[in-house]
């Protein structure tokens, strides 16, 4: 194996990375994860890969071309706990970094991670993770990117950290810009996807997509996105067959976790906790043929308290760049058609429990929307009862 065009995976979750620089030709020489149902899933699509268990248990990093790192994002999302980059799960970015520190050196390090972290106790996680990257030597530049840009019908918004020792990473993370593509737009029959599990102080709505798939929620149980139907009036949430294509992978990719007794909901919060295949695909094709920088127009010299949605530092102080979060400009054919599996109806009690929240908050919803879903729970308790007498009888 080559180990200049081979990437070592940290945090590798169910592959993401790998599945992305893989299309590019590169394959993983070295993957590491704790999740014993995550591993299941990497050992049954990269048999021949050793998987370590633990960061820790890794004394250096071999030579790669890329080191990638998902880092865990559970104490950085709006579903997690909010104790930022110091928490339980989250704090193990600081092994992370020993590990770099005394590894040789690579071509590219490559991080990914929600957008909270721009903005959390002010930034506090990218402000580490850059002045950490910065102490080591690297330039960096980072980047929010939004996986509806390669053609997938989620809107999923990404933290796209790349550094490097000896190239510019603002020629791969700044080279391209598009607008947004014109079929996420809401002409008021596409369906629309929404979080049901939230309602009273966010909605995630997508127009012709769903939103952001988690692996957990406010809740506290990994759930899948509702969607709304507008031309039948059905709500329903996508199968997990579905959300792995969501995330860009093939259809019934987690299905080594489910185990002997079903455990659906480890499979939806292996998916939630995915970086879209799209985006680690573009990122490999970035790396192995940077674009040019030429943006200079749209730089200025970072000096606000809030972080920008992209920034560099290349030896100069950290500098903002005013670009979107569409590198790409895929096009797709609309969520109904992506959608290859039953929608499975949102329960009445799903239903009546996003009601409630809707009408206790103080959020403006489409007009229309919220008497779709008291329709669809009043339709739900009429097919209960029937249900019911059925069973009676």
């Amino acid at each position: 194996m080559n180990q200049n065009r081979t990437i070592v995976s940290l945090f590798s979750g169910i592959g993401g990375f790998e599945v992305g620089f893989a299309k590019s030709g590169i394959p993983t020489s070295l993957a590491c994860e704790i999740e014993p149902t995550a591993q299941l899933v990497l050992k049954s699509h990269i048999a021949n890969t050793r998987i370590y268990d633990d960061v820790s248990e890794l004394k250096s990093i071999p030579s790669a071309f890329a080191v990638t790192a998902g880092f865990p994002c559970q104490n950085l999302s709006l579903v997690g706990d909010n104790s930022g980059i110091q928490g339980r799960d989250t704090k193990i970015v600081f092994d992370m970094f020993s590990l770099v520190a005394k590894s040789p050196d690579h071509e590219w390090l490559v991080l990914e991670n929600v957008p909270f972290m721009l903005w959390q106790r002010k930034g506090e996680a990218i402000r580490f993770v850059t002045e950490k990257l910065s102490s080591l030597g690297y330039k960096w530049a980072y980047r929010v990117v939004d996986a509806r840009s390669f053609g997938i019908p989620q809107r999923r918004r990404r933290v796209v950290i790349v550094a490097s020792k000896k190239h510019d990473p603002r020629d791969v993370l700044f080279s391209t810009d598009c607008d947004s593509p014109s079929w996420i737009e809401d002409d008021g029959k596409v369906p629309c996807g929404f979080s049901w599990t939230e309602g009273r102080y966010g909605l995630g709505w997508a127009p012709n997509g769903v939103p952001t798939i988690k692996g957990g929620s406010r809740i506290g149980v990994p759930s899948p996105p509702a969607i709304w139907f507008r031309d039948t009036g059905l709500i329903g949430t996508p199968s997990i067959e579905d959300a792995e294509r969501l995330q860009g992978f093939d259809a019934h990719w987690t299905k080594a976790a489910t185990g002997p007794k079903g455990q659906l909901g480890a499979r939806w919060k292996l998916v939630g906790n995915a970086i879209p295949v799209g985006i680690a695909d573009w990122v490999a094709r970035q790396l192995v043929s940077p674009g040019t920088f030429l943006l200079d127009d749209r730089v200025k010299v970072w000096k606000s308290r809030i972080w920008p949605n992209a920034a560099y530092d290349v030896g100069d102080g950290v500098m903002k760049v005013d670009i979107g979060e569409f590198p790409e400009k895929h096009q797709c054919e609309g969520l109904s058609k992506f959608l290859c599996f039953p929608v499975k109806e949102l329960s009445e009690r799903a239903s009546l429990g996003f009601l409630k929240r809707a009408r206790e908050g103080k959020l403006r919803f489409k007009d229309g929307f919220l008497d779709a879903v008291e329709q669809h729970a009043n339709t739900m308790s009429q097919k209960n009862y029937v249900a019911a007498r059925t069973a009676a009888e």
